[in-house]
């Protein structure tokens, strides 16, 4: 695999287990005074996929909305085959006795059919009244009280490790999901529309990257905003408020991708030890509103995850790494390559 001696950003889907990493002396570079003479493109950075999947919660304004947005059609959908109906008996009734006399003596029976099937149209209504009711008052006691294991099966990539037990751990990158909620409050999330769940606002898990690189001072650190599920421009210019208020003066800012990096050493000595990419949030805004620190993911790297999906081991994960041929306009990218650590810490 032709990786041009560039970064690897490691997603590591269960995280288990890493080495304590404690304060590091100036003399040091994220772990090692070997690592200080290496590029920031050279360095590989272990790190977590969905890495605030972590006390999240079911999203249940969304889930009532969409439950209710559905019996809503369904109602509707009853009154309309009423009504259409209902009209189409009305115009038989009427017609019928003009027939002639041998025909109208048989007007009552399609008459009685029209009413039944407009019965059969209103008893439709009424059935999807139902979970209507079940939307507007069980749904929301059911979504406000899902039990722990049933988030951890269906969301969570990272139980029990917010941010500051993974940087602790090891982690040096970081890849996080964003949602808006409840109009324009920002927050980290898994999923989209009904099916997400909602974690911590942005405060939270920047104000423990400040506290980790304040306790650290010899540490360089990526974070990678990836999926959102809302108004991606609303998602950007809350993460400039936030950075601003948590990092102010300490990312890095990249002119541009065919532009040398500099060493983890210079980085570290210039105090600029966070560098931010970002996919469809770096395109919501205009230039001239866009940060500087915020880069284009897709301008600077690819992710493993589409020819290493099929993989379920160690081994065929091995295999569709290293038989990959990246196209020609691939290579000139970074790969992000994508591990899954199993929960039994055997694989």
């Amino acid at each position: 695999m032709q990786l041009n001696n560039r970064v690897l950003l490691l997603a590591l889907l269960f995280v288990q287990w890493h080495p304590k990493v404690h304060a590091q002396d100036a003399q040091s570079c994220n772990g090692s005074p070997e690592y200080c003479s290496l590029p920031f493109d050279w360095y590989t950075f272990a790190g977590t996929h969905n890495s605030a999947t972590y006390r999240l919660k079911p999203d249940c304004s969304a889930i009532a909305s969409k439950c209710s947005e559905a019996t809503s059609t369904c109602i509707n959908t009853g009154k309309q085959c009423a009504e259409s109906w209902n009209e189409k008996c009305g115009e038989l009734k009427k017609k019928c006795p003009e027939s002639p006399s041998w025909l109208s003596k048989l007007c009552n029976g399609p008459g009685d059919i029209c009413e039944k099937a407009s019965d059969v149209c209103k008893g439709w209504t009424t059935v999807c009244k139902a979970p209507l009711d079940l939307c507007v008052n069980s749904q929301p006691i059911l979504c406000d009280n899902a039990p722990k294991w049933f988030s951890e099966c269906l969301w969570e990539n990272q139980p029990e490790h917010d941010f500051s037990t993974q940087l602790a751990d090891g982690i040096r990158s970081l890849d996080i999901d964003t949602c808006v909620a409840d109009g324009n409050r920002v927050t980290t999330c898994h999923g989209s529309g009904a099916t997400r769940a909602l974690g911590d606002e942005l405060d939270v898990h920047l104000g423990q990257l400040r506290d980790f690189l304040a306790a650290n001072p010899s540490e360089v650190v990526v974070i990678e905003y990836m999926d959102t599920d809302g108004d991606a421009s609303v998602i950007a210019r809350a993460l400039a408020v936030a950075f601003e208020k948590f990092l102010p003066g300490k990312v890095f800012e990249h002119a541009s991708p065919s532009d040398p990096w500099p060493t983890l050493g210079e980085m570290i000595k210039d105090d600029k030890r966070v560098v931010v990419f970002a996919s469809n949030i770096w395109t919501s805004l205009p230039e001239n509103e866009r940060p500087r620190w915020l880069h284009s993911q897709p301008s600077y790297y690819r992710h493993s995850w589409p020819y290493t999906n099929k993989g379920h081991n160690p081994d065929e994960i091995a295999d569709l790494m290293m038989n990959y041929k990246p196209s020609s306009e691939d290579e000139k990218y970074w790969q992000c390559v994508d591990f899954e650590y199993s929960p039994d810490k055997n694989t």
